[in-house]
Order: C-alpha cells, then structure tokens, then sequence
C-alpha cells in the first residue's frame, strides 16, 4: 500500500511539473511578443533592436549616448542637436556601405553558380574568355571584373584543370562566400538597430520646441523603456530558463523515479520499458555527437544562432527523423506480424 502511494505521488509530481512547465513557458514568451498591436510590435522590435546594438562597438556607444541624452542633444525642426545629427550620419554613411555590399554578394553569388554549372566540355573555352565572360555580372555590364575587385578574378586565374575547378569551389570559393555573405548580413543588422535610434529620436526631435514638457517627456519615456529592454535579458531570461530547467528536471526525474520502484516490483513487466528508455537516449545522444552545422552559414547571422544553438537544432533534427523512420518500421511490422499470425490461425 505504501509503495502504491509513493508511486501515486510521484506520478503526480511529474504531472503537475511539466504542467506548471508549459504554463510558464505560455507566460513567457507573451511576456516578450506582447500581442499584434502596433505599439506593442514596435516594443518587440525595439527589444530586439537593443540587443544587437549592443553586440558592436559603435551601436553599444550610440546607445550610451541615447540613454544619457538630453533635449539640447536632439534638438527640433529648427535646429538639429549634435546626437541627433551623429545617428542621422552614421544612418547616411553605412547604408550607402549595405547597398553597395548587397550589390556585391549578388555578384558574388551569381559568379558562384556559373562556375558551379560548368561543364567539363565548356571549361577550357571558359577559361579563354576569362573574365571578359563576366561583363554581364558587373554594375554596368562594360567592365572587365566584379565591382568589388580583382581579387576572385585573381585567384581564378590559378584554376587550370576541371579538376581544380572543383576544388576550388568546395574549398575556397564557398567559404569566401559564406564570410562575405554573413559579415554584409552582419553589417545589415547593425544599420537596421542603428535606424531604431534614428526612429525614436525623430519623433523627440519633431515636437515643437515651444512644448519643452512634452518633448522632455517623450525622450525620458523612450530611455526608461530602452533602459528596461537592456536589462531585460538579465532580470527576465536568466530566471525564466532556470525556472523551466527546474520544472522540466523535477519532471523528468519523478518518472524515472517512478519507473524506477515499478521496475524493482515487477522487473519482467518494466524492463522493456526501461531497455527502450535507454535506446531512446543513445539515439539522442548520437544525434548531438553527428550534428555539425555550417556555423558560417549566412543564415546563423541573420537569425542570430549561436554555433551550439545551431548543433542542438540540428541533433533534433537528427532525432525526429530517427524516430520518424522506427516508428514507421514498427508500424509496418506490426501489421504484417498481425497478418501472419492470423493466415496461421485461418
């Protein structure tokens, strides 16, 4: 009767954890995407914003700047304050960067496939024509090479078997693609977080100087909130994650627990269980030691994965096809044993 209750309790315990678990979770995450209005989209946005500013040196001062700024320092429709005047050029000059940096990557990209799509019979001739062939990828289509320089024309001209073509894509021309690629995404982002500065001092700056009270007010407002996004991630994050870590190990470990004394009661009745357990956590295990993204990827940049973010994505992965493919084994045996069993009984 005792072991019956124990038994009952920590079933009850693991219940209750993961249910508590997936409340909390609810809770946080609307915590963070606070609904579709606007104002609260252009809460989220700002948080996300201060994140990446702080991720580069002259986004982290900007921001040190803004949060610390008075009204002088952004000025109004008569005249521009000198922080206001800061962000607006730093806006002007690097966006131009972007611009001529996308330009580049789509060059780069489309030179990237012509010599992917190469055929072995077509690349001596090719090579003949080289880089008067590649008129077509330049800004005005009349120059003889990228609008970004020599270089990769340079280095083609090392290329002078098929064989080496092949090598050179796999081993160097893809990765240049993927640095390229990921600092121009980079540099995009930190453009993009720099014009959220520029938005919320646009709206200070465009309120008449006559209204001094609302003016201050409105800069003061936009500093509390960005000074409540900034520290966000430690009063917020931390605690929330540890809590999930704490609810979903209590979890885990009332049924293991569980599992555990029913195993010791009735061994023949569990073990199987047990032996699947196990196998379930060698296959996860493999998974994560298989998993080895391309942390270069372009893709990591502009969703902001962390290479170790990016390896546990990509080990459930692993894992969800593994289980995929078990069950459907199963399942199909299961039927055609079914089928056996009664043509034998028939």
């Amino acid at each position: 009767m005792g072991k019956r209750i124990i038994n009952i309790a920590l079933l009850v315990l693991a219940i209750v954890a993961f249910v508590l678990l997936a409340i909390y979770v609810v809770n946080w995450n609307s915590t963070v995407d606070t609904g579709n209005s606007d104002t609260n989209k252009a809460n989220v946005a700002n948080y996300k914003a201060i994140g990446a500013l702080q991720s580069f040196d002259e986004g982290q001062q900007l921001l040190d700047e803004f949060l610390t700024a008075k009204v002088d320092a952004i000025g109004s429709n008569a005249k521009p304050g000198a922080y206001y005047t800061k962000v607006n050029n730093y806006i002007e000059k690097n966006q131009a960067v972007c611009e001529q940096e996308e330009a580049q990557a789509k060059d780069f990209f489309c030179y990237l496939n012509i010599l992917k799509g190469l055929k072995e019979a077509d690349f001596k001739q090719f090579k003949a024509d080289y880089p008067n062939n590649l008129t077509s990828l330049t800004k005005d289509g009349a120059g003889k090479e990228f609008t970004f320089g020599k270089e990769y024309v340079n280095d083609f001209k090392k290329v002078n078997t098929y064989e080496d073509l092949s090598n050179y894509i796999n081993e160097d021309l893809s990765k240049k693609y993927t640095d390229f690629k990921t600092a121009q995404l980079t540099k995009e982002g930190q453009v993009k977080s720099v014009k959220t500065l520029q938005t919320v001092t646009d709206s200070v700056f465009k309120i008449s100087a006559f209204d001094a009270k609302a003016k201050t007010a409105a800069l003061e407002g936009f500093q509390n909130n960005f000074k409540k996004y900034q520290s966000m991630d430690k009063k917020l994050l931390g605690p929330a994650f540890s809590i999930i870590y704490i609810f979903a190990g209590i979890g885990i470990a009332a049924i293991f627990i569980f599992m555990l004394l029913g195993l010791f009661t009735d061994f023949k009745a569990k073990s199987k269980g047990l032996i699947a357990i196990a196998g379930v956590i060698v296959v996860a295990l493999l998974c994560y030691l298989f998993a080895a993204p391309d942390a270069t990827n372009a893709a990591f940049a502009k969703l902001s994965i962390s290479p170790a973010m990016g390896r546990f994505i990509e080990a459930v992965a692993y894992f969800i096809y593994v289980l995929t493919v078990v069950g459907l084994g199963l399942l199909v045996y299961d039927l055609v044993s079914s089928m056996v069993k009664s043509g034998n009984r028939k």
